[in-house]
This record gives C-alpha cells, sequence and structure tokens, in this order.
C-alpha cells in the first residue's frame, strides 16, 4: 500500500467532517424533538471525526488491497468490495457513531447509556444494511461516471 492511500483516508475524514458535522447535528437535533442553535452546529464534532478519520482510513486501504487483488474488476465485484470495505470499518468504529449522536443530541455520553456498554452497539443492524448498500451503490455510480468522464473526452 502507497503512503498516500491512508493519507487521503485522514484527509477525506477530516474534510468530510467539517461538511457533514452541522448536516448531522441539525438531524439529530430533529430526530430528538429539540430546537438546533447556529452557534452549536460543531457539537460533536471531535466525536464525529474519531468516527470518520479511522472509518475512511481503513476504507481506502481495504479497498485498495481489494483493487490490487483483482476484486473489483466487474461491477458486481466494485459493490461487494466497496460495500464490505465500508461495513468493516463501520463496525470498527460503531460506538462513536452511538457516542456522536448522543453528544449531538445533547445527551450524557456514557454514563447513562441505556444497556451499558453493549448500549454503544445499538442500531448497528439497520445501520450496517445502509452503510453496505450506500458504498456499494456509491462505487458503481462513480465507476460509470468516471467512464463517462473518459469517453467524453475530459480525462485522458
Amino acid at each position: 500500500m502507497e503512503l498516500r492511500v491512508p493519507i487521503a483516508g485522514v484527509v477525506g475524514a477530516t474534510a468530510r467532517t467539517i461538511i457533514e458535522s452541522p448536516i448531522e447535528y441539525a438531524k439529530v437535533k430533529g430526530q430528538t424533538g429539540q430546537t438546533w442553535r447556529f452557534g452549536e452546529i460543531y457539537q460533536g464534532a471531535h466525536l464525529q471525526w474519531a468516527r470518520t478519520g479511522p472509518m475512511m482510513t481503513f476504507y481506502f486501504c481495504a479497498f485498495d488491497m481489494c483493487k490490487r487483488n483483482g476484486y473489483t474488476q466487474t461491477a458486481l465485484g466494485q459493490f461487494i468490495s466497496s460495500g464490505c470495505c465500508a461495513l468493516l470499518g463501520f463496525w470498527i468504529v460503531w460506538p462513536f457513531e452511538t457516542l456522536k449522536n448522543r453528544a449531538q443530541a445533547g445527551m450524557d455520553s456514557v454514563h447513562k447509556m441505556p444497556g451499558g456498554l453493549l448500549g454503544l452497539y445499538r442500531g448497528i443492524g439497520p445501520g450496517s444494511v445502509s452503510v453496505f448498500l450506500r458504498n456499494g451503490a456509491a462505487m458503481i455510480a462513480m465507476q460509470f461516471a468516471n467512464r463517462k468522464i473518459t469517453e467524453w473526452g475530459l480525462r485522458d
């Protein structure tokens, strides 16, 4: 693996946290029936970065490995490789997703967690289905767009 792959994960995660955190904050406030305040849009961003940094770095490294070993030569291979790499990355960081949501909702992080430490994994089933399908489909869409850009002569 080239050093640029994990570096891309860290840089991508930082950019994603900056862009996504206000949206996630507003989403969580809406889901919990709370009013969101503009001055708090980065509440929980540190936990979002703790979630997104390892997740994206793992994804880029694992997908690079799949690509180098020939698993992404077909559309189905791309879908499954991307979905599985994202899924494994999300499983690794799922507790930070739960903590981020609790922080954005203004809830105590762990001390009053329903289900104790296992409560950190609440929602992992539906989250897993979502992560697998979103990332598999996104890879197919990206590969299609890359082919079209090349066909149209916009890239050598």
